[in-house]
């Protein structure tokens, strides 16, 4: 921590750090294979519910936490509704976030090849049938910390605020098959999708769907992947006939990441600017949202 950042704000630059958005290192978990330790997390997750066992019953807990994700509940109503402090708001949500993340994370998200051409639409089929994935990221707003260390790294001055962001990734039938880990909001698209692992996920031969924001061609190349991403437009150049095309056909298959987005973003937690008090758990939070939406069935 630098050396201005004075004592009072120690805790807080503590929490922020706990969410791994300053500088994680890799995936939280391989989406390919369940995490090896999948059970302990499970068993301490557990364990943790069965000490919260005398305030709530489990049936009320996992509801009050969804209330809390979907309704955007805030922990003052929570506390009044339930009749418990707003601590023990604080720590039944993060014990059933951690909980709900263990087990989402032993699901194998991210699809075989074969799979993925199994469930290919047509239109995919017939402009781009080696699409493995299509790639977008985004940002949730964050509580601003009053360190203005912390603050710069989280600030994104595309959104204005301080943000955090992820990599997100749907097959062409728009399941969801890869969430990041949460990062600063002022990482680029090309280095958070070097950052998170998802690269480790992709074979030869695989194509990668992108917007011009991911100029990730050298970084696909080292797995011998291609990239499909709208032609940029030159100085002082004019697009040509079957540029326009192309651009128009990318666009209106790309567009399915941005609707999955827009529907994780339902969950109303996240239309809310997220606490500092859920800082260690706002990866977690995150996942989970992304990927409960799907149970909620075909996006198209």
């Amino acid at each position: 921590m630098p050396a201005h950042v004075d004592e009072e704000e120690h805790g807080e630059a503590e929490a922020v750090l706990q969410a791994e958005s300053v500088r994680p290192a890799h995936m939280d978990h391989d989406y390919a294979v369940p995490p090896a330790s999948v059970q302990e997390q499970l068993e301490a997750a557990n364990q943790r519910i069965a000490e919260l066992e005398d305030t709530l019953g489990k049936e009320r807990k996992s509801h009050f936490s969804l209330q809390r994700l979907k309704v955007g509940f805030d922990e003052e109503t929570l506390s009044d509704l339930f009749r418990i402090s707003q601590s023990t708001v604080s720590r039944i949500l993060i014990t059933w976030i951690n909980f709900l993340y263990a087990v989402l994370g032993s699901i194998t998200v991210w699809p075989s090849r074969e799979a993925v051409q199994r469930k290919m639409p047509c239109v995919f089929k017939t402009s781009y049938p080696k699409t493995r994935v299509i790639l977008d990221c985004t940002e949730i707003q964050v509580q601003t910390p009053s360190s203005k260390v912390l603050n710069g790294m989280a600030y994104s001055y595309c959104k204005g605020h301080t943000t955090y962001k992820s990599l997100v990734g749907i097959s062409p039938d728009g399941t969801i098959v890869f969430v990041s880990s949460l990062y600063t909001g002022s990482i680029s698209d090309k280095d958070i999708t070097a950052r998170s692992g998802l690269l480790d996920l992709l074979e030869e031969g695989d194509e990668v769907m992108v917007d011009k924001g991911f100029p990730i061609q050298d970084l696909l190349m080292k797995k011998k992947a291609s990239l499909v991403i709208p032609p940029f437009l030159g100085q002082d150049e004019q697009f040509s006939s079957s540029e326009v095309i192309l651009t128009q056909n990318i666009a209106r298959l790309r567009v399915h990441v941005e609707r999955a987005i827009r529907r994780v973003k339902e969950y109303k937690i996240l239309q809310q600017t997220i606490p500092l008090t859920l800082a260690g758990s706002v990866s977690q939070l995150w996942t989970v949202c992304a990927l409960l939406t799907n149970f909620r069935g075909k996006l198209y």
